[in-house]
């Protein structure tokens, strides 16, 4: 009986088999038919790809997208810092410009002016309190520098000095209004007016000259140059123009307000002259 029961399967198996290669064979055969198969599986298989793949293809784009964010974030760090360092170099070119011009200037003012000495040297000390008062000069005794010389820059005359080191001079601008009692001279159209400057008004923001010698016109725009009257400063450094003229009963009691040929909110180079 069970040698019986295993035949049947065998031969019921082997008859399935047959059969099935049968209808394999026939389906391959029959392209319409496997095309009217496959057909509807492939699509089904795209339509469930599609969806599957979907929020796939969304993460790429996503992780592209933060990507390309942390890039542009890096890329614009870098162009910052390149910026802030181009408007540095910017700024340190235009200082050492103007350190430049205000040195020829110097340079040049010197060269025209007839005197026994000339020094010119940078300013080393400018206190902002103090910034229109005083300055200190890399110049000193080594370089023959001595009290009551006079100072220039910018194309004019700007100062005193006032204490001498061996390697440093400090200079009292005549910006901070103190008496200075420097003989200068007004060039008029009638002829030369002479005079002395005596301080700053910082209102005004002019040199201060009195004690005329002459009653002669005095116009405004009309130069004023140092005399070298007093023996111990150097003549023809320009002071300034005229501003105006404060008139009295007595011409020689006249008051002249002298514009400042210099700019004294800049200096960087300062010539020292003397004879």
């Amino acid at each position: 009986m069970k040698k019986l029961r295993i035949s049947r399967l065998v031969f019921f198996a082997v008859l399935i088999l047959l059969v099935l290669c049968l209808s394999l064979a026939f389906l391959f055969k029959n392209e319409g038919i496997v095309s009217g198969v496959t057909s509807p599986v492939r699509s089904v298989v795209a339509r469930v790809d599609s969806i599957v793949s979907a929020p796939f293809r969304s993460l790429d784009s996503l992780n592209e997208d933060i990507h390309d964010l942390f890039d542009t974030y890096s890329e614009n760090k870098k162009l910052k810092k390149k910026v802030a360092e181009l408007e540095n170099q910017s700024e340190v070119i235009d200082s050492l410009k103007s350190e430049n011009n205000q040195l020829n200037s110097a340079i040049n003012a010197s060269s025209s002016i007839t005197t026994q000495f000339s020094a010119t040297g940078k300013v080393i000390v400018r206190s902002p309190v103090s910034w229109y008062d005083s300055l200190t000069v890399k110049l000193g005794k080594n370089n023959n520098v001595a009290k009551k010389m006079l100072a220039l820059s910018n194309g004019g005359l700007i100062g005193v000095v006032t204490d001498v080191s061996s390697t440093t001079s400090s200079i009292a601008l005549l910006a901070n209004g103190s008496d200075f009692s420097i003989p200068v001279k007004i060039s008029t159209a009638s002829g030369d007016v002479f005079g002395i400057l005596e301080s700053y008004d910082s209102d005004k923001k002019c040199f201060v000259v009195s004690n005329l010698n002459s009653s002669t016109d005095i116009n405004e725009n009309d130069s004023v140059v140092t005399s070298g009257l007093d023996g111990d400063t150097v003549a023809n450094i320009a002071v300034g123009s005229v501003s105006s003229v404060k008139n009295s009963s007595e011409n020689l009691e006249r008051v002249v307000y002298v514009t400042p040929a210099a700019d004294f909110s800049d200096i960087s180079y300062v010539t020292i002259v003397g004879d």
